[in-house]
């Protein structure tokens, strides 16, 4: 049916639209802190926001908006630790 077709084009736009404000979050955090806050304050803003848009996006969906938050902040915050660990190996920091 109509409703059921891929539709590339809002894929595509959507997909734009997540990465930037995904992307603005802890940018955005990072402006305003400074110092050894900066670190802990960009983790934070960025699981937050994590959480909001997993939230949305099960919205949007029709899904569970708290298992939907909970599943992308659960996932990102795997991702931020894993990334911070490598860093951590390979002796890289910012």
């Amino acid at each position: 049916t109509h409703s059921l077709r891929a539709r590339p084009g809002q894929a595509a736009v959507s997909s734009f639209l997540s990465f930037t404000l995904g992307a603005l979050i802890p940018m955005l955090a990072a402006a305003v802190m400074a110092g050894r806050t900066r670190g802990v304050g960009v983790t934070v803003a960025t699981l937050v926001g994590l959480l909001g848009l997993g939230a949305l996006g099960a919205q949007l969906g029709g899904a569970s908006v708290s298992r939907g938050a909970v599943r992308v902040g659960i996932g990102g915050a795997m991702a931020l630790a894993l990334t911070y660990g490598i860093g951590a190996l390979i002796g890289v920091a910012v």
